[in-house]
């Protein structure tokens, strides 16, 4: 995992890269919070832009790309489980 390091004049804080991301001003982060297998994740992430074309919103395709990858990997939550959508949440 990334993690990194910023100082202010005040406080000494430690972020996780979707944190980073998101206080550098991305819209909406799509992250792991474990290391996932890479054929599982190449299954989700297709599937996840595939449902962004669709237009039904970021969490929402990321909701169906892990349906559909529970598809694929029914007995064990880890191949589909670790991503989480945060930020703006809707359409693009």
């Amino acid at each position: 995992m990334l993690v990194t390091w910023t100082r202010d004049w005040y406080q000494q804080r430690w972020f996780g890269l979707g944190t980073s991301l998101a206080i550098a001003g991305a819209e909406t982060v799509v992250t792991s919070l474990w290391s996932a297998d890479e054929i599982a994740t190449k299954a989700l992430t297709v599937a996840f832009y595939e449902g962004l074309l669709k237009g039904p919103g970021r969490a929402e395709a990321l909701l169906e790309a892990q349906k559909h990858t529970r598809k694929q990997y029914p007995d064990d939550p880890f191949y589909r489980s670790p991503f989480i959508c945060y930020g703006a949440v809707g359409p693009i």
